[in-house]
């Protein structure tokens, strides 16, 4: 048996393991979870944009109002 075969046969020996052990996810289901928690971060930071650029918002669109008085 070849270096590669051993190394081949050991990890899915492993893989066998750690599917039979308990609060273990899949492959899949890690990948799933790092889009959801990708897709998280993206909308807090679009929140965060948004509530920092309101004052500015609400100043260009009314400073008028606060110029002329």
């Amino acid at each position: 048996m070849g270096h590669q075969e051993s190394l081949q046969s050991a990890k899915q020996k492993i893989d066998e393991v750690l599917q039979d052990l308990p609060g273990t996810t899949s492959k899949a289901s890690v990948g799933i979870q790092l889009k959801s928690t990708q897709s998280l971060l993206d909308k807090a930071k679009d929140n965060i944009a948004y509530v920092l650029g309101l004052p500015t918002a609400i100043t260009g669109a009314f400073g008028f109002l606060w110029n002329s008085s």
